[in-house]
């Protein structure tokens, strides 16, 4: 995905008309993702806010609106690496993340947090240390480390677009073993996609991880949802025969 088709607009204006357009007392910038505008001040709004975080927070929101994580909006649970690495899948439905949430729960808003991880990464580029940085906006819980940082400027300078296909063949014999099984690493959160294809079959494909079974079949579509690895099980049900095991993973 190429960014440079993606510009954002800008519209700079006094703080008190930022915030009318923003709809809040409070707001210092914002981002319209309708219009794909970002409202900034003029000048620092106040001692110790430089304007520069203030646009690379913004910015931000503008990457997300542009990036890909499906099955979820990059919009709301951010870009594909950053979201996986954070566990966003996993925090939301253990209720310590609420994606999309302005309101009450806007400090544990992934979309918030990874605009201020965006900005620290801009931050640590031009020479701040990690120690030093402001974390003020978001819970300390979403605090980038290293890896974190990696993730989000992979994911503005590389991001992602689209599942990588892996692919096994094997085959079973009329006196050997009834089932054959395959090691996957499944680095990121997403939608994994498997199926076991044979002449002789037919053959099902189980994927196993944290020691359960979560799907079975000769086919199938499921999330990954902080899984990192699987075995994906192949059985033979029927005369022996060659078979071509595939997935589509994250």
């Amino acid at each position: 995905m190429d960014r440079s088709s993606h510009n954002a607009g800008v519209v700079v204006e006094p703080l008190s008309s930022i915030q009318a357009d923003c709809g809040s007392s409070y707001a210092a910038a914002c981002y319209d993702p309708n219009q794909q505008i970002m409202f900034i001040p003029g000048e620092d709004p106040q001692a110790g806010v430089p304007l520069e975080e203030i646009v690379a927070h913004e910015h931000a929101h503008h990457i997300g609106l542009h990036s890909l994580n499906p099955p979820w909006q990059a919009w709301t649970y951010g870009p594909k690496r950053w979201a996986s690495y954070e566990k966003i899948c996993s925090r939301t439905a253990q209720g310590t993340a609420f994606p999309g949430d302005e309101g009450d729960h806007y400090t544990l808003n992934p979309a918030e947090a990874f605009a201020e991880s965006y900005r620290v990464l801009n931050d640590v580029h031009y020479g701040a240390s990690l120690s030093s940085v402001f974390w003020g906006i978001v819970d300390q819980s979403f605090f980038p480390d290293a890896i974190t940082l990696r993730a989000v400027s992979q994911d503005v300078t590389a991001p992602w677009t689209a599942n990588t296909a892996y692919g096994a063949t094997g085959r079973f014999r009329s006196n050997g073993t009834h089932v054959r099984t395959y090691a996957l690493k499944m680095p990121l959160d997403g939608v994994l996609v498997i199926r076991v294809r044979s002449s002789a079959g037919p053959y099902t494909v189980s994927v196993k991880s944290g020691g359960r079974v979560i799907a079975a079949g000769r086919g199938s579509s499921f999330t990954i949802c902080g899984s990192r690895s699987a075995a994906l099980v192949v059985h033979r049900r029927g005369r022996p025969g060659r078979f071509l095991l595939s997935a589509s993973v994250p």
